[in-house]
């Protein structure tokens, strides 16, 4: 997990850090992807494609889907812990990002607010 000495508080409140610093890398690495696709797929226009995938194309899959497990599992420990609301959304709003469109149910999310409002 994450180290920090100054306590939960202080980790929760460095989840927005955390989740940005592992989102941010994917999204602006499959936006070059992208771009390389558009200028190489103009270089290929009429010509035949295979249905072969690339090496880099599964690596970058697999790094996402890291991604998206480590903020899911850490979702599963903001609601099991009670912390704040603003990290629960934040967390929400990375996976959304990677496009994981799981959700939580609703009854653990409110639970979990309870919890954190005693």
């Amino acid at each position: 997990m994450h180290e920090n000495s100054a306590g939960p508080a202080a980790f929760w409140a460095s989840v927005a850090h955390d989740v940005t610093s592992r989102v941010e890398p994917v999204l602006a690495r499959e936006g070059q992807i992208r771009e390389g696709k558009a200028r190489e797929g103009k270089a290929r226009e009429g010509k035949a494609r295979g249905g072969q995938v690339r090496e880099g194309q599964v690596r970058e899959g697999q790094v996402r889907e890291g991604v998206i497990e480590y903020l899911r599992d850490l979702e599963a420990v903001a609601l099991r812990e009670g912390s704040s609301r603003e990290a629960l959304q934040v967390i929400a709003s990375g996976r959304r990002l990677l496009g994981d469109r799981s959700e939580v149910p609703a009854d653990k999310i409110a639970r979990a607010v309870r919890s954190a409002l005693v």
